[in-house]
């Protein structure tokens, strides 16, 4: 078990990891308009897919989720 401690990052480095890909989301997700405007059919999906929950449903005339949550 000493072993595999030492082979674990510690808080500094486990930090630094969030940080970078705390920066790495910002960059992307700044721009998403511009991002979704250029992005394939099957990039868009992702997109969209990435802010909700569930499955997002079309089903001829308007949009929704299956997803309720549950009120607070």
């Amino acid at each position: 078990m000493e072993a595999q401690l030492a082979d674990m990052p510690n808080q500094g480095e486990s930090l630094k990891t969030v940080e970078q890909l705390l920066d790495i989301v910002i960059e992307r997700y700044t721009n998403i308009q511009l991002e979704y405007r250029k992005a394939p059919v099957t990039e868009k999906r992702k997109i969209v897919g990435s802010m909700y929950p569930k499955n997002l449903c079309f089903d001829g005339k308007e949009h929704r989720t299956p997803y309720t949550p549950p009120f607070e």
